[in-house]
């Protein structure tokens, strides 16, 4: 009596099969998230520029030593000291934009520039009312948009548009 060991040519081709089934369902899946994570990863990095001068203008106690400016649709720029000779500019990557940018849900031309007051509420420099304001950035072509916000009260979040 033979023991036969191993694979039938069947079974392998059933094995392959199934792994191929499983890489055309997973590519598109993780490009999904590869471009979803990138756009949240923008957002949140701009939502934490956004505290970082909120909390600079509270612990200075000082309404109008750290703009940060929206530049164009590809980058901001924000001060980080009082005399405003350090700047952070940052520049989003290729495939991301910012497309809109909103005080009090009214759409602004860029550049535009913002600071928030000793309480950190934000204001538009050159005004003396708070406003809010809404970031609108997506993935190039539109396919995903998330907006971030700053509320009346000096809140930031985030917020899909479009996922």
């Amino acid at each position: 009596m033979h023991i036969k060991k191993g694979f039938t040519l069947v079974e392998v081709l059933i094995v392959v099969v199934i792994i191929i089934i499983l890489a055309g369902v997973g590519v598109p899946l993780s490009a999904d998230y590869v471009s979803s994570r990138q756009l949240y990863n923008e957002a949140t990095q701009l939502q934490q520029d956004l505290l970082r001068v909120q909390n600079l203008a509270i612990t200075h106690s000082t309404e109008s030593k750290f703009p940060i400016t929206f530049s164009s649709s590809s980058s901001y720029v924000y001060a980080v000291d009082e005399a405003g000779t350090k700047t952070t500019t940052r520049t989003l990557p290729s495939s991301v934009n910012i497309y809109d940018v909103k005080v009090g849900g009214a759409g602004v031309t860029l550049p535009v520039s913002f600071n928030f007051d000793n309480q950190g509420i934000l204001h538009k420099v050159g005004a003396t009312d708070t406003c809010t304001l809404e970031v609108y950035i997506q993935f190039t072509g539109g396919s995903k948009q998330i907006k971030v916000i700053v509320s009346p009260i000096g809140r930031v979040t985030i917020d899909w548009v479009k996922k």
